[in-house]
């Protein structure tokens, strides 16, 4: 898969965004745990879903401690969501 960094779609930017598998990744930091960002974040994917688009989303500290075990979920995610 090849993914863009920080790519626009809507009035959005991707942190990582595939084309072929419409996939975008986001890598949330502290600020994502909060609730009116967690509401945020929710509707700002369901708008992408609409369009076709789904949202992956993974915290600073799983790539930071894991990116072996983060590239595992990208996978699995792709594969369980398409086939």
């Amino acid at each position: 898969m090849k993914f863009r960094r920080q790519h626009p779609i809507l009035y959005y930017v991707a942190d990582f965004y595939c084309h072929e598998e419409r996939l975008i990744v986001e890598i949330d930091g502290e600020v994502h745990n909060t609730d009116r960002q967690k509401e945020h974040d929710k509707n700002r994917s369901a708008e992408l879903g609409k369009i076709g688009i789904r949202v992956l989303r993974l915290t600073n500290n799983e790539v930071e401690l894991s990116i072996d075990e983060v590239i595992k979920r990208i996978k699995e995610f792709v594969f369980k969501t398409t086939y």
